[in-house]
């Protein structure tokens, strides 16, 4: 549904302040636009409000590999509880290698997967997150999760030894903001860990294009990272960057075929063919770990109280 101009707001580039910035492309009535100084890409204009989102259709989504008019959410987040998990599980053994137990705040934290993968390596774990229905979820589960953006819990400061914020930092209103307030809620030298799409990956920049499925959730990711856009970032917010590598996920082999068909729909007899025969041969819900290279796994440690 478009939108109206009381619905809708300019920004200036939230990682310099510029005002100068360079049309990339349109998807649907948003601009996905690049700064000409720093080389940050965002919509522009875009949403005023952004909190009805994430109500419970945003975590069960049918149409998200059917119609690019609803790319947003998950087709169920639920059921992805095993495979969210395990990819969790893989982050806390990474982790580990910087910070052996403490406390951990994680940012956007959904249904509370990445809380159970924590507790279970001993960290003691909360949460913050803005979706209603996502917190009584997770609240199902007995998880400590509060219901609220981060700035807006009033953790007190150097309160957590780790901060993590998964595929999060794309969806807020200042990324500088959400980044000064996880400094602030940390302890000196303690670890951020940070998941976000890489719009500099090749295979956006040569093959998918404006049709890659981030940038088609422009009514929802407000924001796209490179490498050098989200070490910026950090390093100007009181961050020293340790490592920066990409992430895979854990899927079905039915769900990477969706994949497939959502950025080659004129294929789709031939795909849909292929998914009828790997039904058949029972294989349909074997999950593997696929990395196309376009998701970024950020860790950073604390240097400077910027607060």
């Amino acid at each position: 549904m478009a939108k109206t101009k009381d619905e809708l707001q300019y920004v200036l580039c939230d990682l310099c302040g510029s005002d100068d910035s360079t049309k990339k492309f349109q998807v649907n009535q948003f601009y996905v636009v690049t700064c000409k100084v720093c080389g940050l890409t965002y919509v522009n204009p875009r949403l005023k409000q952004f909190d009805g989102i994430y109500n419970e259709n945003y975590f069960s989504n049918e149409d998200l590999i059917k119609n690019n008019a609803n790319t947003f959410g998950y087709t169920d987040y639920r059921d992805d509880e095993p495979q969210r998990i395990r990819q969790f599980e893989s982050i806390m053994k990474r982790i580990k290698n910087y910070v052996k137990k403490g406390k951990v705040l994680d940012v956007g934290c959904a249904f509370g997967y990445f809380l159970k993968a924590a507790e279970k390596e001993g960290f003691e774990a909360a949460g913050v997150e803005i979706s209603k229905y996502a917190v009584s979820r997770a609240k199902q589960n007995n998880l400590n999760v509060i219901n609220s953006k981060l700035k807006d819990a009033n953790f007190k400061s150097s309160s957590f030894d780790v901060v993590t914020i998964f595929d999060v930092i794309e969806h807020v209103a200042s990324p500088s903001d959400e980044f000064r307030e996880i400094n602030r809620v940390l302890k000196k030298s303690g670890l951020l860990v940070l998941e976000t799409p890489d719009e500099g990956s090749f295979l956006v920049r040569h093959i998918l294009k404006d049709k890659w499925e981030e940038y088609r959730r422009a009514r929802e990711h407000i924001y796209f990272f490179s490498k050098k856009t989200i070490r910026k970032l950090a390093e100007q917010n009181g961050f020293k960057v340790l490592k920066i590598g990409t992430i895979g996920k854990y899927m079905t082999i039915d769900e990477i075929i969706d994949r497939i068909l959502f950025y080659f729909k004129a294929l789709r007899p031939v795909i849909m063919l292929f998914k009828k025969f790997i039904g058949k041969i029972g294989i349909a819900e074997v999950v593997i770990n696929i990395d196309p290279r376009y998701k970024m796994l950020l860790f950073a440690e604390k240097t400077d109280d910027i607060c």
